[in-house]
């Protein structure tokens, strides 16, 4: 089975040729090319456990493509769990969503288009 480093290396080069490409298209340009079936979650996320390793990873590059959102990330000590990430709970409010929320909660129409005032 191919590290996820070799398939992300492929693909981004993959990508680069042509970024509108889709997952599985690209699990198929793997497949003729190389001869390796990618499975579907390994394909798009990795190791399972990578995903929780980083999470801390995601949430600051969320946070810092959404400025101002609200999150909550309560970690157990590592001591606690021989080493590894571990969380009780992750939630976040993206700044847009609670901007919409409020003029809502204020009595303003909200459709796709823009907002009118109550």
């Amino acid at each position: 089975m191919a590290s996820t480093k070799w398939v992300v290396d492929r693909v981004v080069d993959l990508l680069r040729d042509n970024p509108s490409r889709g997952a599985k298209d690209l699990q198929e340009e793997l497949n003729k090319k190389h001869h390796i079936n990618i499975p579907y979650f390994r394909r798009i996320n990795g190791k399972w456990d990578d995903s929780y390793d980083l999470l801390p990873t995601y949430r600051e590059e969320l946070l810092r493509s959404v400025p101002s959102s609200l999150d909550e990330l309560d970690e157990l000590d590592s001591k606690e769990c021989n080493g590894d990430v571990c969380f009780t709970r992750f939630s976040i409010a993206l700044k847009p969503y609670i901007n919409r929320y409020i003029l809502h909660s204020l009595g303003w129409k909200i459709s796709n288009g823009p907002i009118s005032s109550p």
